[in-house]
């Protein structure tokens, strides 16, 4: 099938975006259309350079993504059989835009974000949004805990990327957290030894 592909559009000091697009290609590779734009000159972000489209899938025949607002959030689903958009869910969120990182949505719509602080949350429509896992509950002496790049496996389980503690880490059913991938040694080698 076609690949959609979320494209950033920078302005001519080639740091802030000006819009962000979804764009599709032919299985070929071939550029076929924009399904979508989101222009940033609605908000008031001037010298910032951070999207408000986040977490392109393909889910039942459709795209869905998330919309960051200023106090709030939106999943959106794109139709592509009848070229529509439709929002799926609004949630609310003093000041989204600024504190909100990443976002994941599950195969079953559920919504999970994280914010700058590095702890992970599953989102609610009413606004209380659960805490699943609390970034400075875990670490050690060495390493912070802060979470990024989130994802859903087929099961619905979350799966994130902990930059502090250098490792893939994946939320269980019941709360606990494993780890996927973990650190490895560091190299004792140097460059030069593999030439």
């Amino acid at each position: 099938g076609n690949l959609y592909v979320h494209d950033r559009l920078l302005n001519e000091n080639g740091k802030n975006i000006d819009s962000e697009r979804i764009a599709v290609f032919s299985p070929s590779g071939r550029f076929q259309e924009y399904l979508f734009e989101e222009l940033h000159s609605d908000l008031d972000t001037q010298g910032e350079n951070r999207n408000r489209l986040y977490s392109l899938m393909y889910l039942n025949s459709g795209l869905e993504m998330i919309r960051v607002e200023i106090d709030s959030f939106t999943l959106y689903r794109f139709e592509l059989s009848e070229a529509r958009l439709e929002a799926v869910q609004t949630y609310r969120y003093e000041n989204a835009y600024h504190e909100l990182m990443n976002f994941a949505i599950a195969p079953d719509g559920q919504v999970y974000f994280s914010d700058k602080v590095g702890s992970l949350w599953q989102a609610n429509a009413n606004g209380s949004h659960v805490c699943l896992y609390d970034s400075t509950q875990h670490g050690d002496e060495n390493f912070y805990s802060i979470v990024t790049e989130l994802g859903c496996d087929a099961d619905g389980r979350v799966i994130f990327n902990d930059v502090g503690l250098r490792e893939i880490r994946r939320l269980l059913p019941d709360g606990s957290v494993e780890t996927v991938i973990g650190r490895g040694e560091p190299m004792t080698e140097i460059p030069e030894d593999f030439n």
